[in-house]
């Protein structure tokens, strides 16, 4: 469980990022983001922009510290769900 409280927000993979190889990468470049293990690339496929991270977290108890982890290498955003969530403006 996340040491922060992020649990009602929405993740959003942000959508200059791709995966390949084990690695995330922004579309134009070839220098990777940050390498992920096969099990944080299940947490990360999950993330659909609806389901918040309390929802992640109740199926991978490892969720919240990856996102945290996620946004700070710019690899998702965290929304409220009344903010400027492109689905929930």
């Amino acid at each position: 469980m996340t040491q922060t409280r992020i649990g009602p927000m929405l993740p959003y993979v942000r959508p200059l990022n791709r995966s390949r190889d084990g690695q995330m990468l922004v579309i134009v470049s070839r220098r990777p983001l940050l390498s992920m293990a096969r099990y944080e690339f299940e947490v990360y496929n999950t993330i659909d922009g609806h389901k918040s991270v309390d929802e992640l977290e109740r199926r991978y108890p490892v969720a919240g510290d990856l996102l945290v982890t996620w946004r700070r290498a710019a690899v998702i955003h965290l929304f409220l769900r009344s903010s400027h969530h492109p689905d929930h403006a």
